[in-house]
């Protein structure tokens, strides 16, 4: 009998700790991000998540050049934040970029709709975004640039980036404003946020 247990306790034992390694392995491979995306999904995998919320994933068309858009996807329809600032809610086009042996690796937002903006438009945006990021994921880990979203007002140019890194992920929220240059004629607002899986040791 105790033949038998000794060895029931040698197998189990090494056994236990691989699956607790694979366990974890696991977890780290399908860290959970924008939406409820896992990082390491598949395309499938992806398309079968968004497909629970109305969204579809469809090939990248609009790539620079055409070899890039093997490895990229888009979301439709374009993806909706509704914030209390503004009735309307702010509307983001969303790119997948999955790696050479097709896992998600990073996520891209691009906000639309503000390329021709204000500084009132642009200042509501932006501290709308602003304020959504630092209420989910706390104060940035860095940030550089000009991120006082007051000084919108009377601003020829703005630019500015700030970084999380939170559940298992960098969130970088970046924004660039051009304003008073030329009368304001040529004021606009660029604002894109990507999220990128946290490596070990960062």
């Amino acid at each position: 009998m105790r033949h038998c247990l000794a060895i029931f306790l040698c197998i189990f034992i090494p056994f236990t700790a691989m699956t607790e390694a694979q366990i974890a392995n696991s977890t780290q491979v399908t860290q959970t991000t924008w939406n409820g995306l896992h990082f390491g999904s598949t395309p499938g995998e992806v398309r079968q998540s968004l497909a629970k919320q109305g969204m579809e994933l469809q090939p990248a068309t609009d790539c620079s050049e055409v070899s890039n858009c093997r490895s990229q996807r888009v979301v439709s329809p374009d993806w909706k934040l509704q914030v209390p600032a503004s009735q309307s809610p702010l509307q983001f086009k969303v790119r997948l970029f999955f790696s050479s042996d097709d896992h998600l690796q990073l996520i891209h937002l691009l906000l639309l709709g503000h390329e021709h903006s204000d500084a009132y438009d642009a200042h509501t945006a932006v501290s709308s975004i602003k304020e959504q990021m630092i209420g989910r994921y706390g104060t940035p880990a860095t940030q550089s640039g000009v991120c006082d979203t007051s000084a919108f007002s009377d601003a020829e140019q703005l630019e500015c980036s700030m970084i999380w890194r939170a559940d298992g992920q960098n969130v970088k929220l970046s924004w660039l404003y051009i304003g008073n240059t030329m009368g304001g004629v040529l004021s606009g607002l660029t604002v894109e946020i990507n999220y990128t899986q946290l490596q070990s040791g960062l």
